[in-house]
């Protein structure tokens, strides 16, 4: 049941609290979760007689810097509540875009695509002269090897051939 006096509706468990209260048996931490949700809420002073009192100290004290904290985020959102807040958004709807897409022009468009055309038949054309070139020098290259072959052969006496001259 929460305190109408109490400014504060929840109390806040730091990870830090962890390693401390691990020292304490689990009925003693639960005196202590139960004596901070009562000061909190009810404003309680819990005394502690044993180990707990250590602990609690300390809790105690944060909790009291959590409640300032508290109060005073609370004091300033009611100051800038009363202020108004921020003024209202207006209700827009767009759909789409706000003004018509220019249309391009057809000759620059088709001028772009013929540049585009042309670009890529350069590339072939380069491509096929290449391979072109490459295939006038082989050719070359076999016809001086025939050549060579036929010179050599007519060069070699019928003797030496075996008697047999080759065609």
């Amino acid at each position: 049941m929460k305190q109408e006096t109490g400014p504060m509706p929840y109390v806040c468990l730091y990870g830090s609290y962890l390693e401390q209260l691990m020292a304490y048996s689990e009925a003693q931490r639960g005196r202590l979760v139960t004596a901070m949700l009562q000061y909190v809420y009810e404003g309680k002073q819990t005394t502690f007689k044993g180990t707990e009192r250590f602990m609690w100290t300390s809790l105690r004290q944060q909790i009291d810097r959590d409640l300032a904290n508290y109060s005073e985020r609370c004091r300033r959102n009611r100051e800038n509540g009363a202020k108004g807040g921020r003024p209202r958004k207006t209700e827009e709807i767009t759909e789409g875009f706000s003004e018509e897409p220019k249309k391009p022009n057809e000759k620059e468009n088709e001028t772009e695509k013929e540049n585009i055309y042309e670009k890529e038949n350069e590339k072939e054309n380069h491509k096929d002269k290449e391979t072109v070139t490459e295939n006038e020098r082989l050719n070359e290259m076999e016809k001086l090897r025939r050549r060579r072959i036929a010179q050599l052969l007519d060069a070699t006496p019928p003797e030496a051939a075996g008697g047999i001259r080759p065609l």
